[in-house]
């Protein structure tokens, strides 16, 4: 580990590189390692205006064991020597013919499976207090992710000890690449009118997020040592995909607190999004949540109770569906041509969920107990569901 951090009167900084690694139990696997670096400053420009930002690179990669060594090891008796080797130097593939099972240390050396990662996180924050009634605030974040795996049998590997099966080889591939950016700007207003606190709250966000999906299987290798699905004789289960979803939104919210006793708030939320159709894109969700403190009140007197409140808050909110859900999907195949699997639905919209709930609660006896009292009902409508096609 390595770190590096200075705070002074206006700036803080720091600055960290973390390398993890673990060789695990088997021998021929390498384990798994794991790379980060990490960097952040937060830094004030006078008594109104501050930001921050973060920002980070991770990478990884794990020797994915093959087979299930740590079962298939109690199947030796214990004079077995497992690390035997060839004259080629090489574990012995069944160093005991009384046992015909493939000895675990020759599969992980003869193999080479691996689960590689990397991700780079990104994020902005600004904030500006020209009068110590308003705040502005806006904030930007970047998130990359990359996956590979692999799945190798060399040219001239045996795939079984117990059948003849043809050591031609075999590569599995896939990647998966995501791109997601995130940002919001937003406004926040406070002020006291006599025994009335106020306070307003508006927000724009804007969501972006991409993904790219590509894998494919090779067999039988035409040479030696070569890695590469352009050197095998058949490649299938060639698949790939490409996803792009968008999202944006604005809400405004208000809050109300009138002698500590009277609280009341109201949201109003404007969300839209890529995953619907066409003319179901915007949809509008509220909130509303009242509580009243009866025992704020001056003529309220019950023994042993120290706070009573009363409180009702009811929601909305819109289920998202997948990407694909809602697009007639086709299913391609080189034998027989296309087959229509599912309808799809251009005006597909997004289920939609109210919530109630009322509650009381209660804190008595000095403040050493409390109660709390609640019922809630919740209703959903417009459920999604996968209607496959019928012709």
């Amino acid at each position: 580990n390595f770190g590096l951090a200075q705070n002074t009167e206006t700036t803080t900084f720091n600055i960290s590189l973390t390398r993890l690694g673990e060789q695990g139990a088997l021998e021929g696997n390498n384990g798994y390692w794991r790379n980060v670096g990490r960097m952040s400053i937060d830094h004030r420009l006078g008594t109104k205006i501050s930001f921050s930002a973060v920002a980070q690179h991770t990478r990884s990669n794990r020797d994915v064991i093959s087979g299930s060594p740590f079962v298939d090891i109690y199947l030796y008796p214990s004079w077995i020597d497992l690390r035997a080797k060839g004259p080629d130097g090489q574990y012995l593939m069944v160093p005991d013919p009384d046992v015909e099972q493939e000895n675990p240390l020759w599969r992980q050396t003869t193999r080479h499976h691996y689960d590689a990662r990397a991700r780079t996180l990104g994020s902005l924050n600004a904030r500006y207090n020209p009068v110590q009634w308003a705040t502005f605030d806006a904030q930007l974040s970047y998130d990359r992710a990359d996956t590979k795996f692999q799945e190798y049998v060399p040219k001239g590997v045996p795939l079984s000890a117990t059948s003849d099966q043809p050591a031609t080889g075999s590569l599995r591939l896939n990647h998966r690449e995501n791109d997601t950016f995130n940002g919001s700007v937003g406004a926040t207003f406070m002020r006291q009118f006599g025994d009335l606190n106020a306070r307003f709250t508006t927000r724009g966000t804007v969501e972006k997020e991409t993904t790219e999906f590509f894998e494919a299987e090779g067999r039988d290798f035409v040479v030696q040592g070569v890695r590469d699905l352009d050197a095998t004789r058949e490649v299938y289960n060639v698949s790939s995909n490409t996803q792009d979803i968008r999202a944006n939104g604005f809400l405004g919210d208000l809050a109300l607190d009138f002698r500590d006793r009277y609280i009341f708030s109201t949201l109003i939320r404007r969300d839209g999004s890529s995953l619907f159709g066409p003319d179901e894109r915007w949809q509008t969700y509220r909130r509303v949540a009242a509580a009243y403190r009866i025992s704020q009140e001056d003529w309220f007197n019950l023994p042993h109770i120290d706070e009573l409140k009363f409180r009702y808050a009811m929601g909305e909110a819109g289920g998202r569906p997948s990407f694909s859900w809602q697009y007639e999907t086709w299913n391609v195949s080189r034998t027989s041509g296309l087959t229509r699997e599912t309808s799809g639905n251009s005006q597909l919209k997004p289920t939609f969920t109210r919530e109630q709930e009322f509650g009381i609660d209660i804190i008595g006896f000095n403040n050493r107990v409390s109660l709390e009292l609640v019922y809630a009902h919740q209703k959903s409508r417009d459920q999604i569901i996968i209607v496959p096609a019928t012709v």
